[in-house]
């Protein structure tokens, strides 16, 4: 590579200074004019196609309230720059509670393999709630953090592989093996085909999600609206109206299934990741590709978007973790995380006290400080692969949900005495 660099520069130069010699002349045209023609190729195989009016209003309305929260989130980074010893010390007292996370709860939850988890915020029950999804396509809802089941309801027929809660409305979104994503009102839920032992054993989805060809890996909220995405094996991503069940956008670009869809919090950008080895970044206020994740040696299977709002991280088959600054647009961090598949990559949104935490088919969780990306904590305790986990809005708790049937819950030692 680097004589090419160097017979390329010789070259040129000399065409630059008038002294090259017809045959190189000869070639330097030859190589132009091919490099022209696949120029004009790849434009001529770009296609654009109208978008519904609904879309243009949802890229619209994120033009303009991301703008508030981007500006937003700069002054309060110019505030903690100016403050450096109180971001310092913040970040101190984080990373030492996060030293002393340990398993707090356990329970074992049925007879197949949980695959999904995440919480349900305290505007939805009054108090935090942990919510798990498993192999049955049974959800269940558990006190946090005594773990105690407190209902339970057939989402899906199959597999659920995702789930994310929409906290102003307390709508559940789950997806699945079936091919679809389903919305639940949570505070609805135990009004719903009550049995005599007060669980729930169905719960007539609000709104159904049908479209992609394939199982639907994961379902995220956007920060801003009512609009959810999901990620598919049919190596597409859609963004869709989640009170009309209707979609707004389907996403191609990858080659391989999508296995993950987050979205940036002043809710402008997107990183999707796919089994073909790349991370995608979209800018949902046009619908461009705006940057490409390369440098994974296999499968991107989970990925978020960091507080700042200018790092992405990204788990992979590859057993690490790969932190890209998009301001350089290039990956500044190469984590060698675990030593199995990362399955879950999740960033706490609190700009004073970062960090990020990992789950693995190693069958740990591992806490990294966000500003180094030095291992702070690992986690252990399940008898198998990781399949999910999922930070409490404070990043006070972790919930975990494990092939071995377990929910585990993680944090501080001191969290029950409290």
């Amino acid at each position: 590579a680097h004589d090419r660099r160097m017979r390329l520069r010789e070259v040129l130069l000399a065409l630059e200074l008038g002294t090259a010699d017809e045959p190189l002349q000869k070639r330097a045209k030859t190589e132009k004019g091919e490099a022209s023609g696949l120029s004009a190729k790849l434009r001529a195989e770009t296609i654009y196609s109208r978008g519904s009016a609904e879309l243009a209003s949802f890229r619209k309305r994120i033009a303009a309230e991301s703008l508030t929260r981007a500006s937003h989130r700069l002054e309060e980074q110019r505030e903690h720059a100016a403050n450096l010893r109180l971001l310092i010390e913040a970040r101190h007292q984080r990373q030492s509670r996060l030293v002393a996370f340990t398993s707090v709860a356990s329970q074992v939850t049925g007879s197949r393999p949980l695959s999904a988890a995440t919480f349900a915020p305290t505007n939805v029950f009054g108090d935090k709630k942990a919510v798990t999804g498993d192999f049955d396509g049974v959800v269940k809802v558990w006190s946090v953090p005594g773990c105690t089941e407190e209902y339970e309801f057939a989402a899906h027929r199959v597999r659920i592989l995702g789930m994310a809660v929409h906290a102003p409305s307390g709508v559940l979104a789950t997806s699945s093996m079936d091919g679809t994503a389903a919305m639940f009102d949570l505070r609805k839920a135990p009004a719903v085909s009550e049995s005599g032992n007060g669980k729930l054993l169905t719960a007539q989805p609000a709104v159904i999600l049908r479209g992609h060809k394939a199982r639907v890996n994961r379902v995220v909220f956007h920060p801003l609206c009512n609009v959810v995405a999901t990620s598919s094996h049919d190596t597409s991503w859609r963004l869709w109206d989640a009170e009309r069940g209707e979609q707004l956008l389907l996403q191609d670009g990858h080659t391989g299934p999508v296995f993950d869809v987050a979205y940036q919090r002043d809710g402008a950008l997107a990183v999707s990741a796919s089994q073909d080895g790349y991370g995608r970044i979209w800018d949902l206020r046009t619908g461009k590709c705006v940057e490409v994740l390369k440098g994974h040696s296999r499968g991107v299977v989970s990925a978020d978007f960091a507080a700042n709002g200018y790092q992405v991280g990204t788990g992979s088959e590859d057993n690490t973790v790969r932190i890209w600054d998009l301001r350089k647009r290039e990956s500044v961090y190469t984590i060698p995380a675990h030593s199995g598949l990362v399955s879950s990559v999740k960033f706490h949104s609190d700009s004073t006290g970062p960090f990020l935490v990992t789950g693995s088919f190693d069958q740990s969780i591992k806490l990294w400080a966000g500003d180094t990306f030095e291992l702070v904590k690992s986690l252990t305790g399940h008898e198998q692969k990781v399949m999910a986990c999922a930070l409490a809005d404070d990043g006070e708790m972790i919930v975990s949900a494990c092939y071995d049937r377990t929910l585990k819950l993680w944090a501080h030692e001191d969290y029950l005495l409290s």
